[in-house]
């Protein structure tokens, strides 16, 4: 009877052992996202207003200044799909018409993709594989000028990360 006791106490010393470790395991996956997340951001603003304005911000800044109605009817003729460039309209409002305002909305979206392909990482293959994935997303992100452009391709990628990560 002893015996049993004594196994009892020793399984339940394990599990408390293997919590501790499992909760320390959880805080340390989350302050290394927020370490990753301010990083992608912070590596994104820096030096956001310096390059004169490109050909594609140009047109973007062109088209967030038209009414939604007209944005539709230009998207419609066009390639480009309007979600970016209402979302661009409305930024305008509190960011104004600089370099750095119009683009920092697009640097925000994506700081906001690095934590969606966490999250993607993390449904497919657990928080190690989310951290990956996020490491890696910042990673590809650094082969081009980050958050320099404006492109609405930022917003069809997010739109795809969040269809995949949203819970079922």
């Amino acid at each position: 009877m002893s015996d049993d006791l004594a196994l009892q106490q020793s399984d339940t010393k394990a599990q408390s052992a293997r919590a501790h470790w499992q909760g320390r395991r959880s805080q340390v996956t989350v302050l290394l996202l927020v370490i990753l997340l301010l990083a992608s951001f912070g590596l994104r603003v820096y030096r956001l207003g310096d390059k004169s304005v490109w050909w594609d911000e140009g047109l973007a800044a062109w088209a967030a200044r038209r009414s939604l109605a007209e944005i539709v009817r230009w998207t419609a003729a066009d390639v480009h799909p309007p979600l970016y460039f209402w979302m661009l309209h409305f930024w305008r409002w509190g960011s104004g018409d600089s370099e750095f305002g119009l683009r920092l909305l697009s640097a925000a979206i994506g700081a906001l993709m690095v934590a969606a392909t966490y999250r993607l990482g993390r449904a497919v293959g657990g928080s190690k594989a989310g951290l990956l994935a996020a490491m890696l997303s910042r990673l590809a992100c650094m082969t081009r000028l980050p958050g320099v452009a404006c492109p609405c391709w930022m917003t069809i990628g997010k739109s795809w990360r969040i269809t995949w990560c949203s819970p079922t």
